[in-house]
């Protein structure tokens, strides 16, 4: 039988459960997060390679984002609509290491981050730190290639309160030398330099062969980069003579 009364029951009940709906997502604010990816050792540098982006909140995966080459370099890659909170970005590097970047995401509006698959894990060899004053490392450089032919010699020594670092360059016909007292920044980029030598992989077919030897009394270690986008002693020289790619 016919109950107004029943039938007005299930009316309040279900637009009070509509109203409460309504509040929630009225509160509860949303941001939309802009992830820029790039080579942060030159940002205008496009990294040949790709890779997929894994973001999770509370070990939960909240979206899986397969990239291109190329992508979030200049447009952002953009993932909208995220609750508030710490989140996880997780990505795989130019290394073939698993890297994970902590997100605390705000309330509302936009939150950008970048990540940078030229980066390394952790830093697992530090050369300068073990010479004594008077020691050094080395580096020997060469280069075959198409439209490049040169090779260079880098030694770091230990004096008593510093490093002071030398280079003998030769490219393409041209012969300088250089002579440099690092500061800790010039310091620090010679050891993320040495890591990730040591992590590239050996080989490649680029028309461009690179070919590294680092010496010291504490070891021989020596590398063939053939993939055309790592760049290491030219970012390298920069770092410590100011000198361009």
């Amino acid at each position: 039988m016919f109950n107004p009364t029943d039938c007005m029951k299930v009316a309040i009940t279900g637009l009070f459960s509509f109203l409460i709906l309504f509040v929630n997502c009225q509160v509860i604010p949303r941001t939309d997060l802009n992830v820029y990816v790039s080579d942060c050792r030159m940002q205008e540098h496009i990294l040949i390679s790709a890779d997929t982006l894994w973001l999770y909140k509370q070990d939960t995966l909240v979206q899986r984002t397969i990239l291109s080459i190329g992508q979030g370099m200049r447009d952002p890659i953009i993932i909208h609509n995220l609750l508030p909170g710490k989140y996880q970005l997780s990505f795989v590097n130019i290394y073939g290491q698993q890297i994970s970047k902590i997100l605390n995401v705000p309330g509302s509006g936009v939150f950008t981050c970048r990540i940078c698959p030229d980066q390394t894990n952790d830093l697992a060899v530090n050369t300068l730190s073990k010479l004594n004053i008077g020691e050094s490392v080395c580096l020997r450089f060469k280069e075959t290639g198409c439209f490049a032919d040169g090779s260079a010699l880098l030694r770091i020594t230990r004096k008593k309160g510093c490093f002071v670092a030398s280079l003998d360059d030769r490219e393409n016909g041209s012969h300088k030398v250089y002579t440099q007292k690092l500061t800790p920044k010039m310091e620090a980029d010679f050891t993320d330099f040495e890591n990730q030598l040591r992590l590239i992989k050996d080989g490649g077919l680029c028309t461009t062969q690179d070919c590294y030897t680092v010496e010291s009394k504490y070891g021989t270690f020596s590398k063939r980069d053939g993939f055309c986008y790592w760049e290491g002693f030219y970012l390298l020289k920069r770092s410590l003579f100011g000198q361009p790619n």
